[in-house]
Formats: structure tokens, sequence, C-alpha cells
């Protein structure tokens, strides 16, 4: 069997994604052919060609004579921003020709070559191409970011560069390999509208091999389909209307034309989701493709079957055991040649879930599935020894919902006795656990830790269920400073009951330990279908606004206590422009960047 996994725009452009790196380890662990295909980064490289690059630039040339319009270039600005110790020249002609000028160095057939002493400078230039290229989509061009998708259809959109790519260079690829199979794994939202679009295009091209639509973002929607646990459910309202759900849905699985807004089947071949963890089903309807056989039970999966007018949701397969996920493999990856970093990275996974799970606004447990599972250490620790070894890789971003204490401390050991050295960090919590911990494991390369922090105020966070206090993490994050572990915080503001003075109260915290700090990553509180706040919203100052049933819609509440919707907002504003806080902002890849750049110049000071 051959399989084709593409990862579409728009992610990170600094690595592979772990979807694509744990599917594909997994279905050849078990005798199947995987073609990984990282449609982000080959669409900027596809964008960032000079000549092709040149011509897409040359068309607004003229208009940047005299610069863009103020309220222009301040738009684009924090798409713009690198560091705060360089500032970047104004979008103007003279940028422009330097930009192309300087592309002429920097990308090869092969990728890009970054260098280390001249990152920062190289990713502006790449980042400005981009925006330049697509500047005729503004408000929202493209970015190294991934942050805009701007106006990918309809009779009024800018020709969107992605899609030329698509059309030229992708969908040609895909069909000279001439797979059994097709998967298309949503990591995140952004990666929606590309995805219906490439599907689209596929077919258009005439393959008609089975699609299967899956990842964390399409488990998010078909979560929010099923949310009652129903095997099925109509496709149409009582009016006889798709409701707004059903539409993603059908419009991924090709069961909902939005042109003419009606249920219809848009192609003849079969596109179909993979709810949940995608390996042991990608695996299944790989056999069953071999054998002949009925894609249509298999578990995990969902289709629409438009006969019956429904959407159908299979049952959910037992999540795979620890012992079951193999070593990852960066074969074929291009890690340390195509992507847009001097530092060859990559992700790598611990576990799945969440060990702590009982965070009252959060509701992972209802989207990404219950069950925490750590792997094997040494499964850790051996892709670890590969990843240095086999591909060069000098940084690693653990993709763990949760990276635990015990993983710290059993990876420390494990890299010890192989006598690797590799920089790695993930998403972790506030523990106090993880103290005593830092200082031997930053010599086998621990350098940066998200966490979870969300507020300085030991109310807030004890109403958020999060199992530490202020003095917890102040120690923790002093414990990682004297390592040279950097910290990345999470922050949330307007969480129910929250007041201004516990929101000031978090503003003044981060500007007193802004020395100790690498990045934040700030948020508004939002109602979450699963989580605790949604269930007993009476508990948290929450009640239905008139005439209304509280739902996930924000109009459909109001805050009978502490700051409402707006009032968060404000924080977010104010944070954004607070002089000493702006420019440690991290989010959407940008914590990747820093993480590089501190990489970097450790790097650097140890040479000298």
């Amino acid at each position: 069997m051959n399989v084709v996994l593409i990862s579409p725009p728009a992610a990170t452009p600094f690595a592979p994604s772990m979807g694509s790196i744990a599917l594909r380890s997994y279905l050849q662990l078990h005798g199947v052919s995987v073609v990984p295909i990282d449609a982000n980064i080959d669409a900027i490289h596809h964008v960032a060609q000079p000549d092709r690059c040149r011509k897409l630039i040359e068309p607004v040339l003229p208009g940047l004579t005299k610069g863009l319009p103020g309220e222009v270039q301040q738009a684009i600005l924090p798409q713009r921003v690198m560091t705060e110790d360089e500032p970047l020249p104004p979008l103007d002609a003279a940028r422009a020709h330097d930009v192309l000028d300087q592309l002429e160095r920097i990308w090869s057939p092969e990728g890009f070559a970054m260098t280390k002493d001249g990152f920062t400078k190289e990713l502006a230039i790449i980042n400005d191409a981009l925006i330049l290229a697509s500047l005729r989509l503004f408000p929202t061009p493209l970015t190294v970011w991934g942050r805009a998708m701007g106006r990918a259809s309809g009779p009024s959109a800018a020709p969107h560069p992605f899609l030329a790519y698509f059309r030229d260079e992708l969908v040609p690829r895909v069909s000279a390999l001439s797979p059994d199979l097709i998967g298309i794994s949503i990591g995140h939202e952004e990666q929606l509208i590309y995805s219906v679009l490439l599907i689209r295009d596929l077919r258009r091209a005439g393959l008609t091999v089975p699609i299967a639509i899956g990842g964390a973002y399409f488990t998010f929607l078909a979560r929010l389909g099923d949310r009652d646990r129903r095997s099925c459910f109509p496709l149409t309202d009582e009016s006889g209307r798709p409701t707004a759900k059903v539409a993603v849905l059908g419009t991924l699985l090709e069961a909902f034309d939005t042109t003419t807004g009606k249920l219809t089947r848009t192609s003849d071949a079969l596109t179909i989701g993979v709810r949940e963890e995608g390996e042991a089903a990608l695996l299944a309807i790989c056999h069953r493709l071999r054998d002949s056989q009925s894609l249509l039970d298999v578990p995990n999966l969902l289709h629409a079957d438009l006969d019956r007018g429904e959407l159908v949701f299979n049952e959910i397969a037992p999540p795979l055991a620890p012992t079951e996920f193999p070593e990852a493999d960066l074969t074929g990856m291009g890690v340390g040649q195509k992507y847009l970093t001097p530092i060859p990275a990559a992700p790598l996974m611990s576990s799945r879930g969440c060990y702590w799970d009982q965070c009252t606004f959060c509701d992972h447990a209802h989207t990404l599935g219950p069950g925490y599972r750590q792997l094997p250490v040494d499964v850790v620790a051996d892709s670890m020894a590969s990843y240095r070894r086999d591909f060069g890789v000098e940084m690693v971003f653990f993709a763990d919902e949760s990276f635990s204490p015990a993983m710290v401390r059993g990876l420390t050991d494990a890299l010890e006795q192989r006598d690797v050295f590799l920089h790695y960090g993930s998403m972790c919590r506030v523990e106090k656990a993880f103290i005593p911990l830092i200082e031997r494991a930053a010599k086998r390369g621990l350098k940066f830790m998200c966490l979870g922090w969300e507020s300085a105020c030991d109310r807030l966070v004890c109403r958020m269920n999060k199992g530490y206090t202020r003095e917890d993490s102040e120690e923790l994050i002093d414990e990682c400073a004297r390592n040279g572990v950097k910290v990345l915080l999470f922050v949330m503001f307007g969480f129910p009951t929250e007041t201004p003075a516990e929101a000031d109260q978090t503003l003044a915290y981060l500007n007193e330990h802004r020395d100790k700090i690498l990045g934040i990553n700030p948020m508004p509180w939002r109602l979450t279908m699963g989580s605790h706040v949604r269930a007993h919203p009476e508990e948290f100052g929450l009640a239905a606004a008139p005439g209304k049933e509280i739902s996930l819609e924000p109009g459909s509440f109001i805050h009978t206590e502490g700051m409402d919707r707006e009032q968060a907002h404000e924080y977010l504003d104010r944070l954004q422009t607070d002089p000493g806080l702006k420019y440690m902002f991290a989010a959407k890849g940008v914590e990747d960047f820093k993480i590089l750049l501190d990489v970097l110049a450790e790097q650097r000071a140890a040479k000298d």
C-alpha cells in the first residue's frame, strides 16, 4: 500500500509536523509505504523562488515608490517584527528590491540556506517576500507565521500564491506518486480552508483514490458535531437547511457544495474523516483497501450518508498502548535542509493526553480524548539519539499536552546513559516536582518550558484548579533562570470572577519578572464545551443572557461577577502596548523562533 500524508498550510516553518512523523513511523512499522509532504514549507518555498516572487511583486512596486500608507504599515508591522533590537525598514520599493536581491542568496532548489549569523535578517527577508507577494490580499497577506489566510476563493479574491503551488506543484506531485490513499492532517484552524481547497484541486485533477482527513482540529470539529456521542445525526435542521457545523464537516467530506449551499455529492470518490488518534484507523483503512473491503465500518471514522441524510460516527477504538508507539523516524522529512532555520529542529512526542486533566476552563479530555499515556522513556531517548546522530537535529520541540516530571527525570537518566546532549523543551504544568530536576535536566539539554501559568492571583488560580500557588511558580521560574532554562508563560485574562485588580496583579508580576521570561502567550478566556465551567456555570458567576440559553457563543451569557469579555480584551490590548512586555509576545511559531534565537546565542557564547 502506498500512502501520501499531507500537512497543509499554514503551520510552523521550522520543522515538520508531529502528526506526519507519528503516522508515518507507525504505518511504516506495519509495512505501509508512506510519502510525507509538508505543504506548508513547500508552499513557502514555491512562492519565494526568486523569479516567481519577482513576478508576484512587480505589480505592486509602483504603489511602493513612496511606501505603503501609514495605516497599512502599522497593520502589517506586528507580522514583521522579528526582534526588538533589529527594527526593519518600512515596506517600500527600496525594501522590495532588497528582498528580491537577497532571495537569490537564501533560496535554493533544495530549500533555504539559513545561516546562524544571519538567521534573523534572513527570516525577515523571506517573511517580507511572502507579504509583498500577497500584498493584494491585505489585510491578510501571507507570512512565515502562517497567521493569515487571505481571501482564498470567490470572484473578488486576489490571486493566492499558495493556490498556485497547489495547482502547479503539489497536485502534479501527488498524481505522479499514484497513492492508494491520501491522508490530510488538520492540526489547527488555519489549515481548514487550505485543506478544503486542496481536496477540491486533487479531485479536479482526476484523483479518485480515497482521502482520509484527520488531525487535532478535525477531531475538535467532529467533537462539536458529535457532542451527544450519538452514532449519527441528521445533516439538516428542522427547516431542511444544513447546520453550520454540518456545513464545515460536509465541505471537508465533499458532501456540501459551498457555492449552492446544498448538501450534495461534490465528488464520486470517497472522502472520510478520522477522529481521535489516527494511527490504528489509517492502518485499518490500508488493510481494507488492500483486501478490497468496505472502509465505512472502521472505528474512529465518520462519513456523510446522503442517502440516509445523516452524518455517521463510528465507534471510537481503544487508544494505542504506550508500547505500540515506535521510535520516531525523520527519513525524508527534509530536516536540516528545507526549513527556515539554521539549527536543524524537529518535534517529538513523549505522551498522549494530560496527566493532570483537572483545570476548570479546559476541555482537552473532551476534544482530544481521555486517558493519559506516557511512552517508554527508552523509546523517547532512542528517538532523540537517532535525531541527533542520523539527522543532525539540535533542537527538539516536544508536542506533549503536558510534559511530566517523571519524564524529565527518566529522560535525564536515559540521555546520560547514552551520552546524548540535545536541546529540548515542551508544554509543562507549573509543578514543584520539577524544581529539583531542573539542574540535571539542563545539563542534558532542557532548554525551555512553556508553562500553563495563567495568572499571578492565587485566588483565581485556585478557581481554575491549577494545583499550584504563586510561590510555587516563582520558585520554578527562579530555578529555571539559574540554570539557563527559558520560560514561556501562557497568560489568561477574563476567567469568570476575575476582577480588574487581579488582572493588574498579573500585569505587574510579568513586568517585575520580565528578565526571567522569554515570551508570553496571552489569550482571553473562552467557554469550552467539555469544561467544568460549562457544566457548572452558576459556580463561576455566569448567567444566561436575556432570552437565551448558555452556549459557547459569547453573547449567550453574562458575567455577574468580575470583568466581562470586553474588559478582558482591554487587558490583552494593554499587554500588547506595554513598553516592557510587548516584545515578549510569543504565539503561532514566534515562540519557536525565540527559542532558536536563544540556542544560537548560547552557541555563539560558547564559541567565544
